[in-house]
């Protein structure tokens, strides 16, 4: 068990950073409500569900 504790460290790390990285790049961005990125999200927003229930799976880039 004591070789396991670096990988779990690690491991830990990495998710706690895939998890802030897109909180840090958002959230500057909830407060402009005019921001054309802010536009941008809401329609994204919006049209994810119609994305999710299509049969036919759309790559979004």
């Amino acid at each position: 068990m004591k070789s396991m504790k670096p990988f779990l460290f690690a491991f830990g790390a990495l998710f706690i950073i895939i998890l802030l990285i897109p909180t840090l790049l958002v959230t500057p961005f909830m407060d402009q409500s005019k921001g054309k990125l802010g536009e941008e999200l809401s329609v994204t927003k919006s049209d994810a569900p119609v994305l999710a229930e299509s049969p036919v799976a759309v790559p979004v880039y």
